[in-house]
């Protein structure tokens, strides 16, 4: 390998792989399907190849990294994607040897500690994101969106917080200008809103600010609630006992909810200060709405985030 980059004039040389699992190897398919035994081996340029696993299999000239400043980023997982990316990029070309040169052996590692690291994922597959979509590698970026809806999807799911939300979302910015529709935004989209709302109350309470103190702080002192599920049971308990009287709730399925009326979203909406919204995503709901009443609406996700701004605000103010 290192004399095919020599001869050849490139930076990296790539080979093939073997797996050892429960003491009987298998052939892997990396590079076999281009590079046949028996020959010399085959030069591929990597704006056709566009993969970034399985650094291992490489050989990298140490001036190509030193020049280009290519280093492992201080991740604890997914962190060689990165280096392979950058590296293989700055090479612009690769050889290819029909040698085994590595052998994975599988079935004695711990993936359990590995959970608690989504995060670290995340990071790893943002930054070759946002790589590729610099480039313009589009195959690389369809690749990486179907890593996260695939082998990565439960592994997000569980254990989803606001860092790894900013993070899907940068992510999803950089795939999406590129014609990547992210299914995972769909899947789990609830979730991320969901976090944001309750992380949102939590910091309002931290700050010694109540949701009723924002609704009376507008004026607001009389309400209606659309919707009873999960944010609605959450803006109950919220705003009980408060300054700020519940006087019903509009919802299709429920018939009863802590004795109030409960009215059905056909019918007429009695009087109050406003009707708060509180299914997730509910702005669609609220333009239903403006055209059956003349009531003020307000959609829960967003008082509660502006709520949350004004409040950070007028602390930088006192500062």
């Amino acid at each position: 390998m290192y004399h095919a980059c020599k001869k050849h004039s490139v930076s990296v040389c790539g080979s093939f792989r073997r797996i050892l699992t429960e003491g009987k190897y298998q052939e892997f398919e990396l590079h076999r399907n281009v590079c046949r035994p028996g020959t010399e081996g085959v030069r591929i340029a990597f704006s056709d190849y566009q993969d970034d696993l399985h650094y291992q299999n490489y050989i990298f000239e140490r001036k190509l990294l030193s020049r280009h400043r290519i280093v492992f980023p201080p991740y604890r997982r997914y962190q060689d994607p990165p280096f392979f990316l950058q590296a293989m990029a700055a090479a612009g070309q690769f050889w290819v040897c029909p040698v085994e040169l590595y052998c994975l052996r599988l079935g004695h590692q711990n993936f359990r500690k590995y959970e608690k690291m989504a995060d670290q994922t995340l990071m790893g597959l943002r930054d070759n994101m946002r790589f590729a979509w610099e480039h313009q590698y589009t195959l690389l970026q369809k690749r990486l969106v179907e890593r996260i809806e695939g082998e990565y999807f439960e592994r997000i799911a569980r254990n989803l917080n606001m860092e790894m939300v900013e993070l899907l979302v940068d992510i999803y910015r950089h795939a999406s200008e590129a014609g990547q529709n992210m299914r995972i935004f769909r899947r789990i989209g609830g979730c991320f809103a969901s976090h944001v709302l309750y992380e949102r109350l939590v910091w309002i309470k931290q700050k010694r600010g109540t949701l009723a103190g924002c609704l009376l702080k507008g004026g607001i002192s009389r309400i209606g609630i659309y919707g009873l599920g999960t944010f609605g049971e959450v803006l109950y308990r919220e705003l009980a006992g408060t300054e700020v009287e519940i006087l019903y709730g509009i919802d299709r399925n429920r018939k009863e909810f802590y004795g109030l009326p409960v009215i059905s979203p056909k019918e007429r909406f009695p009087d109050c200060d406003a009707v708060l919204i509180t299914p997730l995503g509910g702005q669609g709901i609220a333009q239903e709405l403006k055209k059956k009443t003349g009531l003020p609406l307000l959609v829960l996700e967003d008082f509660v985030l502006d709520a949350a701004e004004q409040i950070r605000k007028e602390e930088e103010k006192n500062v």
